[in-house]
């Protein structure tokens, strides 16, 4: 309700003329200009022939520079000086009510500024084609963009490679669904450019007449992503350990236990003939033989898994490569294997070098000793990269095995796919666990007859260093 006083001549007479012809619901007069929102001050002027005798000062008590208007009345006109009065009150409810509704409005827009200032959540908004029209502050803080740095740049240019599908994917599904939130992951690219995990709502609004765009409220979820994968890691790590022991258990129970039964059944024989007979001798040999063969495949499969520091360097693999054959050479004219390289000659990948030697030479013996006996035996050793890894294949056309049937088992403990196989099937195993080390991971294509194909997968992000 607006409060208005009247002061000057008559002023009583006045209100009391005035007050039942207004609203008591929307104007309140008064003598005392005390608590009040708008004052009107009567006043005169000398008599002439043509001017007024009376005024009106419209003055707005509620502003830091009043506003004043000045209202003509004429005396021979009682009922006209009665309805300017009135236009008057009326005029300055209006102006009374457009000033609270504009005070408002800014105050909201002050409370929202604040609000999007002090939010450390993002919100974005976005047109039809994804480019962004407006972006919070808080971009700053959490990114590091200046302010409006991205307007009318597309959202999608700094989204993660990786996501960008599934974004893409789910802003078309926005697009036909108009106000239906969907909630999403993705990576977007800081200023530095560097990737941080932001979880978003978007909705569209693009038919909504007030906002006009699609609207994305995120907020950074990196530190929650780090402490997944670190719980990832760590059940990997614990679903290896168990595996670990399963297997170390499998060698306890069947290669240290074997040649332990032989040995007690041999020595009651020692013991009562006194002179070992060379059968005897033979048989005590090769289980002592079998005892030390499977503690010293214990002793370095350990040694890998539990070493800390591992040296991890740029290593030149044709280089390396190149060694290796000149070692293998004889065996490879024996065989009379023909092998093919296709690596480039200065290409480096981050890896420990004598653990990628023993990798590259035992796939190399396996692809030679597992050569098809009909046909030349053909080796391609290749060096593939793509976006944050190196694939170092290791392909040939020996006598393969049945990939489905045993691909749970091939880089098990003492596992063998062929008969009358001269290994023990630990080669690919202590491979695996190598290139595990090195973070990186051996897997295979093999099918009968045709030939198998392993391929080391290396991350080109990992720095070299000594971890």
């Amino acid at each position: 309700m607006l409060q208005v006083c009247i002061t000057g001549a008559n002023a009583s007479e006045v209100i009391n003329r005035v007050r039942p012809l207004i609203d008591p619901s929307q104007f309140s007069l008064s003598l005392e200009p005390d608590n009040c929102q708008a004052e009107l001050i009567f006043g005169s002027t000398p008599a002439q022939s043509d001017a007024p005798i009376k005024k009106i000062y419209f003055q707005r008590l509620d502003e830091r520079q009043p506003l004043q208007r000045e209202v003509k009345i004429w005396p021979d006109s009682q009922e006209l000086a009665d309805q300017l009065l009135l236009t008057t009150i009326h005029g300055i409810w209006l102006e009374h009510r457009y000033h609270e509704a504009n005070q408002a409005k800014l105050n909201a827009e002050a409370r929202l500024k604040a609000a999007l200032i002090n939010n450390s959540d993002i919100l974005t908004l976005l047109d039809s084609s994804g480019k962004v029209m407006f972006q919070s502050t808080s971009i700053n803080q959490k990114m590091g963009y200046g302010e409006n740095e991205l307007e009318g740049k597309s959202l999608f240019e700094i989204i993660h490679p990786d996501d960008l599908p599934h974004v893409i994917s789910a802003f078309g599904h926005a697009m036909q669904n108009d106000g239906v939130s969907q909630r999403l992951e993705f990576r977007l690219k800081d200023k530095n450019g560097t990737y941080i995990f932001l979880e978003a709502i978007g909705n569209n609004q693009l038919k909504n007449p007030h906002i006009q765009a699609f609207v994305v409220h995120s907020h950074d979820i990196s530190d929650r992503k780090k402490e997944e994968q670190e719980k990832n890691k760590l059940i990997k790590e614990l679903t290896r350990q168990n595996s670990d022991l399963k297997q170390f258990a499998y060698i306890t129970t069947h290669n240290l236990r074997g040649p332990f039964t032989n040995i007690q059944a041999l020595l009651p024989m020692i013991q009562a003939n006194q002179v070992v007979q060379p059968d005897v001798h033979e048989a005590l040999t090769q289980s002592v033989m079998m005892l030390e063969s499977a503690i010293e495949d214990l002793i370095r499969i350990l040694f890998i898994k539990e070493a800390e520091m591992i040296a991890i360097k740029p290593v030149n693999i044709k280089l390396l490569l190149s060694n290796l054959l000149n070692w293998l050479n004889p065996l490879i004219v024996e065989t009379k294997a023909q092998i093919q390289i296709d690596i480039p000659e200065e290409a480096v990948v981050p890896f420990n070098e004598s653990y990628l030697r023993e990798i590259l030479e035992q796939l190399i013996r396996n692809a030679l000793g597992f050569r098809n006996p009909h046909r030349t035996a053909e080796i391609k050793i290749s060096l593939k990269n793509e976006p944050g890894f190196w694939h170092l294949q290791v392909a040939d056309n020996g006598l393969g095995f049945d990939y489905e049937l045993v691909k749970n088992r091939v880089f098990g403990f003492y596992q063998r796919f062929h008969a009358n196989s001269a290994g023990k099937g630990l080669g690919l195993f202590l491979a695996q666990t190598q290139a595990q080390a090195c973070h990186a991971h051996l897997t295979c294509n093999s099918a009968v007859g045709i030939g198998s194909v392993f391929t080391l997968t290396i991350p080109e992000s990992l720095n070299p260093s000594s971890i």
